[in-house]
């Protein structure tokens, strides 16, 4: 079976004149990012993969600062510049065998089914975070349901069955 693979960040701009880039992380807070290196790293950019390694990850300001495998100075960043940074699902772990936490990969495109049966509501597409707390996007037929990811509205998540059980009907903020 292929490997799946995550989206976890994009790179920005060129950091100095020795090939070190900027890294916008998805979830900075995310325990991959005290583990360098990451032996197995996907670079996608307009179309092209590159296969590769991230040797160094620091923090910064407002980012991480990375140093990229073969990536010795700023020319060869600056062609880097927006590149998705993506990592093997694998390197995942549930934190601390929590029933209640899942990673955003795990939950996105789970049947979303009506509360307590399962008559079929929507698809989770995906789960943003305004600084509010968690909001699941529905698809469902009559379009976009934005909810929030919390009790009441959200019940019985199953990976196995690949269902999440949530009441679109009782609140949209769309």
């Amino acid at each position: 079976m292929a490997e799946d693979w995550v989206e976890v960040g994009v790179l920005g701009a060129p950091h100095g004149i020795r090939g070190e880039l900027r890294f916008f992380a998805h979830n900075a807070e995310s325990p991959i990012f005290a583990k360098a290196p990451l032996e197995a790293v996907r670079l996608r950019l307009d179309g092209a993969v590159r296969n590769t390694r991230i040797l160094e990850i620091r923090p910064a300001a407002r980012c991480f600062i990375v140093r990229i495998d073969g990536v010795h100075a700023r020319p060869d960043a600056q062609a880097l510049t927006h590149a998705a940074v993506e990592v093997p699902a694998s390197v995942f772990t549930p934190a601390d065998n929590d029933e209640d936490e899942y990673t955003v990969f795990e939950l996105e495109g789970l049947a979303v089914l009506h509360p307590g049966s399962d008559r079929r509501a929507g698809t989770l597409r995906t789960i943003v975070n305004h600084g509010a707390g968690d909001i699941l996007v529905i698809d469902t037929e009559d379009g976009e349901r934005l909810v929030p990811f919390a009790e009441p509205w959200v019940g019985t998540i199953s990976l196995d069955r690949r269902t999440i059980e949530v009441d679109v009907d009782a609140w949209n903020l769309g």
